[in-house]
């Protein structure tokens, strides 16, 4: 079960297309392959989460005490992960994934890497996987700030991060039914776009 589902949301980020496990042929070496190629995107899209969230979410790794920092952590973090309010610029309102947090990591994830490359800039519906592995890469790092313990960005069924990447997607599918938010969506991804091209122009 944990095999079929990482095969799954593995295929889905890194082709581009939605797979189930039995449609994935040489079922245990190409899990060993994509196992490979999601460790090192997750690898990349953590480390730019942890570079991003103290500043777009106020966090500070400076304290008097470590009682001090604990508070810190639990008091900033936990209010952001009620209703996945960390995905969104005004958590009050309705709309597409949309925190700078989350876009920037996505951006600088694919534009400062050769990761773009395999991007079809003609289909923006397929984007959507991207806010799916960018709010679970932003998730699993205010976890790892909150605990102060090492996390990866996991797909098992187990992970609680895996589950937030689910939640996203159920988002995107909610965002996408509703022609105002899917215009919007599409607003914020020819953004995104326009803002990794400057991103490697640079």
């Amino acid at each position: 079960m944990a095999e079929e589902a990482f095969l799954e949301a593995a295929g889905h980020v890194v082709s581009g297309v939605s797979l189930t496990a039995s449609q994935i042929p040489d079922h245990a070496e190409t899990c060993k392959q994509l196992s490979g190629i999601t460790t090192t995107v997750r690898g990349v899209f953590k480390k730019e989460a942890r570079r991003l969230i103290l500043n777009h979410y106020s966090l500070s790794l400076k304290a008097r005490d470590t009682r001090s920092l604990t508070d810190h952590r639990e008091t900033t973090v936990a209010p952001l992960l009620v209703n996945h309010r960390y995905l969104f610029k005004d958590p009050t309102i309705m709309s597409p994934v949309n925190h700078p947090a989350v876009i920037e990591t996505i951006c600088n994830s694919l534009w400062t890497t050769h990761l773009h490359k395999v991007l079809d800039l003609d289909e923006l519906d397929k984007f959507d996987d991207l806010f799916s592995i960018g709010g679970a890469a932003v998730h699993n790092t205010l976890l790892e700030f909150q605990d102060g313990v090492y996390k990866s960005v996991q797909f098992s069924p187990a992970s609680l991060s895996a589950t937030e990447y689910k939640a996203i997607q159920t988002h995107n599918t909610i965002v996408r039914d509703t022609p105002t938010l899917h215009a919007a969506l599409l607003s914020i991804k020819q953004n995104m776009i326009a803002l990794g091209t400057a991103l490697r122009a640079r």
